[in-house]
């Protein structure tokens, strides 16, 4: 149910990721956050809310990862 689109940023410690799925934004930003600092103990995690928010009717919520 829905998907996850990874793009990360050419030579940089980060990506943008895009859900389009019909879970709530918590959840995925758990599970991102969860996944990433297993990696990477310093990793952030930001819910870039400019690019829409599924909470408020998007289609998507993007969050952004640092690590």
């Amino acid at each position: 149910m829905g998907h996850c689109h990874f793009h990360p940023a050419e030579g940089r410690d980060e990506a943008r990721l895009v859900f389009d799925n019909p879970y709530p934004c918590r959840f995925d930003m758990g599970l991102v956050k969860g996944m990433a600092r297993r990696f990477a103990p310093e990793a952030t995690l930001t819910h870039d809310t400019s690019a829409g928010c599924r909470q408020k009717g998007a289609n998507s919520c993007t969050y952004l990862v640092l690590w």
